[in-house]
C-alpha cells in the first residue's frame, strides 16, 4: 500500500553540520555543511535511492581539516525537483556549479555508485574546478550485466530493479510502499554481512524509506537510474573508472582528474580487479575494503577519509 508523502523536513537530521540551500544553475540544491568554509572543499555525492544522510559518519571525519559538504542531488531530499535534468551531463554540471555556489574554486568529489560517472565527467569538463575524484563502488554497466546474467537467481533483486526503473512510475510505487520490502531487499543484497546485521543498517534503512516517501523522489530516482544505464559517456581517459565503457564519446581533457577507487570486498556486483582491468586505472589507485559491501561510505567511513587524504597527497 502506498504511504503518505513524507515531509522533507523529516530527513533534515540534526548533527555536527548545518543545513543550507544553495543555488546552482537555477536549481536549489540542499546540502549539509560541516567544517570550516575556509578549508579545502570535499563534496560528497550519494548514489541510487540515497541522500545527504548517507554521509553522516563521513562528515565529522572529514570536517577535521576540510569543508565537508554532503548534497542531495536534484530530485532528491530537500533539493528542487524540476521535471528535467536527470541525465549524467546535467548532474555533472550541477556538481561543478555547486562548487562555486559553496564559495570555492576547486574541490575533491567523493561519489558513490551510479553518481561516479557524473563526478568524473565534471572533472573532465571542468578540470580546474574538479581536481580529484574518489569513486566508491563505481557501478560499471558491463559488469552489472555480466554478473546478473551469470547468476540471475542470486541477483533477482537487481533484475527487478532494472525492470522497475525502466518504467519509473512502477519503480516509484514499489519504492514508496509502506515498509517497502523492495527497498530493503536491494539494500540488504548489496551490503556487507557485518553491516547488514547491525543496528546501523536498520537506522539507515529507516531513513531511506522516509527519503523515498518524499513527494516525487522515488520517481526521479528511478528516472535517473534508467538514464545512467543507457547514457553516452566519455572513453579513453587515463586513470578514470570511465575509460573503457563501450559507446561513450571521447572528451578531450589535457589534465584529467586524479581518481582513487574504493571497493567493498563483499560488493556482489563488481570486483576491484575487474574494474582495474577494464579501465586504465592503475592497480595502486584501487583499494579493496575488507568486510564492506556496496555501501563502503556507510560501512567503513574511515576508509573514505583515508582515500581523500591519499588522493590529495598524490
Amino acid at each position: 500500500m502506498p504511504q503518505r508523502p513524507t515531509n522533507p523536513s523529516a530527513i533534515e537530521l540534526d548533527g555536527p553540520w548545518t543545513h543550507h540551500l544553495y543555488h546552482s544553475r537555477g536549481v536549489r540544491i540542499h546540502c549539509a555543511d560541516s567544517g570550516s568554509p575556509d578549508a579545502p572543499l570535499v563534496l560528497l555525492v550519494h548514489g541510487f535511492a540515497g541522500g545527504w544522510f548517507d554521509w553522516q559518519s563521513v562528515l565529522p571525519l572529514l570536517a577535521e581539516d576540510h569543508h565537508a559538504v554532503a548534497m542531495d542531488l536534484r530530485g532528491y531530499g530537500l533539493s528542487d525537483k524540476p521535471p528535467h535534468g536527470y541525465d549524467l551531463g546535467t548532474t555533472a554540471l550541477d556538481i561543478a556549479g555547486l562548487v562555486l555556489a559553496l564559495g570555492h574554486t576547486s574541490a575533491t568529489v567523493v561519489a558513490h555508485g551510479e553518481s561516479v560517472p557524473a563526478a568524473v565527467i565534471a572533472g573532465l569538463t571542468e578540470p580546474q574546478r574538479i581536481k580529484r575524484v574518489v569513486a566508491l563502488n563505481p557501478s560499471h554497466p558491463r559488469q552489472n550485466v555480466d554478473v546478473v546474467t551469470r547468476h540471475p537467481i542470486r541477483h533477482r533483486d537487481r533484475i527487478t530493479l532494472g525492470m522497475a526503473t525502466r518504467f519509473p512510475r512502477l519503480g516509484e510505487r514499489w519504492l514508496k510502499a509502506d515498509h517497502s520490502l523492495f527497498l530493503e531487499q536491494i539494500v540488504a543484497h548489496l551490503a556487507g554481512s557485518a553491516f547488514r546485521y547491525s543496528d546501523s543498517f536498520d537506522e539507515y534503512l529507516a531513513i531511506r524509506r522516509f527519503a523515498m516517501g518524499v513527494e516525487r523522489v522515488a520517481y526521479y530516482a528511478c528516472l535517473r537510474h534508467r538514464k545512467a544505464a543507457v547514457a553516452t559517456m566519455p572513453r579513453g581517459t587515463a586513470q578514470t573508472v570511465l575509460a573503457d565503457w563501450s559507446g561513450w564519446n571521447e572528451i578531450e581533457c589535457s589534465t584529467p582528474p586524479a581518481v582513487r577507487v574504493l571497493h567493498g570486498a563483499e560488493d556482489p556486483l563488481i570486483t576491484a580487479s575487474k574494474t582495474a582491468r577494464e579501465t586504465t586505472a592503475d592497480a595502486d589507485h584501487v583499494t579493496v575494503v575488507p568486510g564492506a559491501g556496496h555501501y563502503v561510505h556507510m560501512e567503513a567511513p574511515h576508509a573514505v577519509r583515508d582515500a581523500v587524504l591519499a588522493v590529495e597527497e598524490a
